[in-house]
């Protein structure tokens, strides 16, 4: 579905999400746990696409799950 809407930023985040899968603390990531925000009872992290974009995403630890919330611009 990001393809469509964010067709101009599809190989950053496919290779934000690459990065993720490998590490998700990769320094160019910039990840960071967004104090008091939730998803389903999970913590929800960002990543950094560029200066303009970023990712927000869950991660379930017990079951090694990456769950992409969304692609948003900085300070909304």
């Amino acid at each position: 579905m990001y393809r469509k809407k964010f067709s101009h930023l599809q190989a950053k985040v496919d290779r934000a999400i690459d990065l993720l899968l490998e590490d998700f603390q990769y320094p160019s990531l910039h990840t960071e746990k967004l104090e008091g925000q939730s998803f389903m009872g999970h913590d929800v992290c960002s990543v950094r696409l560029d200066l303009e974009y970023k990712i927000h995403f869950v991660i379930i630890k017990d079951e090694n799950i990456y769950f992409l919330i969304e692609i948003s611009k900085h300070y909304q």
